[in-house]
C-alpha cells in the first residue's frame, strides 16, 4: 500500500473514531437533558403546586376575593404544569402523579362550595367543615408535592449519575480504541517508514565508509521506490565510474600510444607527464622532460609562445592554440614542431592542466621546400615548354607555308608540261603526270589538316554560352551543296540545348562528322541523318547517327587517330583528319567521343558535352 494512501486511511479512521466519541458524548448530553427536563416539570409542578397551597391556606385565613381569584388562576397553572408531567410519567412516578391530580380536582368543589356558603350567610358549623376539609386537602396535597420532589431530587441524582457513567464509559471505549489504534499505526509506521529509513541511513553511512551496500527494498510503496532509486543511482554511479576508470584507461591508452608527442603541463608551467613519442621526438627520456620543461630544449627561451598562448587560454579568449617553432633535439639538431594546447576543466570550471600536442614536422618542412623548389622548377620549364611551344607554332605556319609553296609549282608546272606537250603525251607518260597532281593535291590536304589539327586549343577565344542549334544550323549551311549532291536528309533533334564552349570549334565538330556521313554513304540508298541530344546528367549526349556503309567495331577507336583510315583511299578520297579533329575538339571541351558501327547499316558518333565547365 501506498505511505499516502494509508496517512488518509490513517487519518479516516481516527476522523471515524474522533466522530463516533463525540457522537457519544452527544448522546449522552441528550440522554441527560432528557432526564433533567422530566426532573424540571416535577419541580415546576411542585412549584405551581406549592403556591396553590399558600394561596388555599390564605383563602382559609382572610377569604379575600382578590385571593380567590389567584387561586383560581393558580389553578390553570397547576394543570397546564401537569399536563407534560401526566403524558411522560413512568411508572415510578405515574401513582404520585395520579395522587396529586385526584387531590388537586378534590380542592376545586370544596373552595367554590366554601365559596358559595360564605356567599349565602349559611350556618357557621357548615363553613367551618368546609374550612376543615379544605384544609386537610390542600394539606395532603403539600403531602404529595413532597413525595413528588423528593422523587424530582432522586430522577436528577439519578440523570446526573447515568451521565456521568455514559460519559466515562465513552471516554474508555474511546481511549481504548485510540490507544489500539495509535499502536498499530505505530506498529505499521516502524515498519513501512522507520525500518526502511534506518536501513537506508545505514547503507549511505556504509557507502560512506567506502563498504559496497545497496537499500533493502522491503515494499512496493514511496519509500520502496526511494530505495530502488536509490539503488539505481548506485548502479549509475558504479557504471559512471566503470565507465570513467574505462576512459581514464584509454586515454592512459591514446596518451602513451598516440603517434604524436603529448604533455600534461599544469597551469603554473610545471610539467606533469610526457608520452614515449614526445621523448623520442626531442630525445630526452621522461624524467628529464618533466624535471626541465620547455627550457630544457627551447632554442630561445626569451620567445615562448607556450606562455602566451597559455595566459589567452587561462583568460578564456580562446579555446586552444598553435603554433610551429623550432625546439633543439638533444644531439644538437633543430627539430620543426607543430604545437597545439587546449585546457582540461573540471565539471566547476576550475583549470586542471593543459594537454599538449607535439607535431614532428621536420620532414614535411623540407618537403614543402623541396617542393616549392620543384615547383620553381616547374614553372620555369613551363616558361621554356611555352616558347617552344611558340616557337612550335612560328614554325608550323612557316613550314605549311614553305611546304605548300613547292607543291602549288610542282603542280603548276606539272600542268604547263601536259599543256605544252598537248595530245602528244603517250598513255604512260599521262598517267604519271596525274599521278604527280594528285599526290602533290594530297600533300596539300595533309598540310592543311596537319596546321588545323595544331591550332585547335590555341585559340585566343574564350569559352561562352552557345546555343547547339545555331552550331547545327551553321554545320548545315557551310554543307548545303554538298547535302544535296547526296541527296542527303539532315533531321536534327527537336530540343537542342545551350552549351558552353567555343562555337567554331564546335561548328567544325558538326561539319566533320557531317561530311563523313556524305563521303561515307551508301549508293544503295538514300542518305539520311540524324541529329539528337539527351541529358546524361552532368553532361549532354550528341549522337550523329546515319545508313551509310558503317564500319566494323573493331576499328571504332583506331578512327579517330590522325591520318587512320580503315577504307581504301583509292575509293574514298581524303586524309584522315576529320574524326581526329573532332576528337580533339571535344577533348579540349572536356567531353568524350566514340563510335559504334556495323557493316551496310551505318554509322553512329557520341559525344558529350560537360553542362558546366
Amino acid at each position: 500500500m501506498d505511505i499516502k494512501l494509508g496517512f488518509r486511511l490513517v487519518l479516516l479512521i481516527g476522523a471515524f473514531l474522533t466522530a463516533l466519541a463525540i457522537a457519544g458524548f452527544a448522546y449522552s448530553q441528550h440522554a441527560f437533558f432528557a432526564d433533567t427536563s422530566r426532573s424540571e416539570q416535577l419541580d415546576r409542578v411542585v412549584t405551581e403546586g406549592v403556591q396553590l397551597v399558600q394561596l388555599t391556606h390564605e383563602i382559609l385565613l382572610y377569604g379575600e376575593p382578590r385571593a380567590i381569584r389567584q387561586w383560581h388562576s393558580q389553578v390553570e397553572e397547576v394543570a397546564e404544569a401537569m399536563k407534560p408531567v401526566r403524558l411522560a410519567a413512568d411508572s415510578p412516578v405515574a401513582p404520585m402523579i395520579d395522587a396529586l391530580f385526584y387531590r388537586f380536582t378534590a380542592l376545586h368543589p370544596l373552595l367554590d362550595r366554601l365559596s358559595e356558603a360564605r356567599g349565602n350567610g349559611n350556618d357557621t358549623n357548615v363553613t367551618a367543615i368546609l374550612r376543615s376539609q379544605l384544609f386537610q386537602e390542600s394539606t395532603q396535597l403539600q403531602a404529595s408535592l413532597r413525595e413528588i420532589k423528593s422523587a424530582s431530587d432522586r430522577i436528577a441524582r439519578h440523570a446526573y449519575d447515568s451521565a456521568k457513567e455514559r460519559q466515562l464509559a465513552i471516554f474508555g471505549l474511546f481511549s481504548a480504541a485510540m490507544i489500539l489504534f495509535v499502536g498499530l499505526v505505530f506498529v505499521r509506521f516502524h515498519k513501512v517508514i522507520l525500518t526502511p529509513l534506518e536501513g537506508l541511513e545505514t547503507t549511505i553511512e556504509s557507502l560512506r565508509q567506502g563498504v559496497p551496500a545497496r537499500a533493502n527494498v522491503a515494499d512496493d510503496n514511496e519509500i520502496g521506490t526511494i530505495c530502488a532509486t536509490f539503488n539505481q543511482l548506485l548502479d549509475q554511479q558504479e557504471a559512471g565510474r566503470v565507465e570513467l576508470e574505462s576512459m581514464a584507461e584509454r586515454f592512459r591508452t591514446v596518451f602513451e600510444q598516440a603517434a604524436v608527442g603529448m604533455a600534461m603541463v599544469a597551469p603554473d608551467g610545471t610539467w606533469l607527464d610526457v608520452n614515449h613519442c614526445l621523448s623520442d621526438i626531442l630525445g630526452y627520456d621522461h624524467d628529464c622532460l618533466v624535471a626541465g620543461g620547455y627550457p630544457l630544449f627551447t632554442v630561445d627561451p626569451a620567445q615562448r609562445p607556450d606562455t602566451l598562448a597559455a595566459r589567452a587560454i587561462l583568460a578564456g579568449d580562446c579555446a586552444s592554440r598553435s603554433w610551429e617553432i623550432a625546439y633543439r633535439h638533444q644531439n644538437g639538431e633543430t627539430v620543426i614542431a607543430r604545437v597545439t594546447t587546449a585546457l582540461a576543466r573540471d565539471s566547476a570550471g576550475r583549470a586542471l592542466y593543459f594537454i599538449t600536442v607535439f607535431e614532428d614536422v621536420t620532414a614535411r618542412k623540407l618537403a614543402e621546400t623541396q617542393l616549392r623548389e620543384g615547383n620553381r622548377r616547374l614553372e620555369d620549364q613551363a616558361r621554356i615548354l611555352q616558347r617552344a611551344n611558340a616557337d612550335l607554332q612560328s614554325f608550323a605556319w612557316v613550314a605549311s607555308h614553305d611546304l605548300r609553296e613547292p607543291l602549288r609549282t610542282i603542280s603548276m608546272y606539272i600542268d604547263l608540261i601536259e599543256r605544252r606537250l598537248g595530245p602528244d603525251i603517250d598513255g604512260d607518260l599521262r598517267e604519271f603526270m596525274t599521278y604527280t597532281i594528285l599526290g602533290a593535291r594530297r600533300m596539300y590536304a595533309l598540310i592543311g589538316g596537319l596546321l588545323d589539327y595544331a591550332r585547335i586549343g590555341s585559340a585566343d577565344s574564350g569559352f561562352d554560352d552557345v546555343a547547339f542549334a545555331k552550331v547545327v544550323d551553321e554545320a548545315r549551311q557551310n554543307l548545303a551543296g554538298a547535302l544535296m549532291d547526296a541527296g542527303a536528309t539532315v533531321t536534327p533533334g527537336p530540343a537542342m540545348p545551350t552549351v558552353t564552349g567555343i562555337e567554331a570549334e564546335l561548328t567544325m565538330v558538326v561539319q566533320n562528322l557531317l561530311e563523313n556521313s556524305i563521303k561515307f554513304r551508301d549508293p544503295a540508298r538514300p542518305l539520311t541523318i540524324a541529329i539528337t541530344c539527351a541529358d546524361g546528367g552532368p553532361e549532354w549526349r550528341f549522337t550523329i547517327a546515319d545508313n551509310g556503309i558503317g564500319f566494323e567495331q573493331a576499328y571504332a577507336e583506331r578512327i579517330f587517330g590522325i591520318f587512320q583510315r580503315v577504307v581504301d583511299p583509292e575509293e574514298y578520297e581524303g586524309v584522315g583528319v576529320g574524326l581526329a579533329l573532332a576528337k580533339k575538339i571535344i577533348d579540349y571541351h572536356g567531353g568524350r567521343i566514340w563510335a559504334e558501327g556495323r557493316p551496310g547499316v551505318g554509322c553512329s558518333i557520341h559525344f558529350t558535352l560537360p553542362k558546366s565547365r
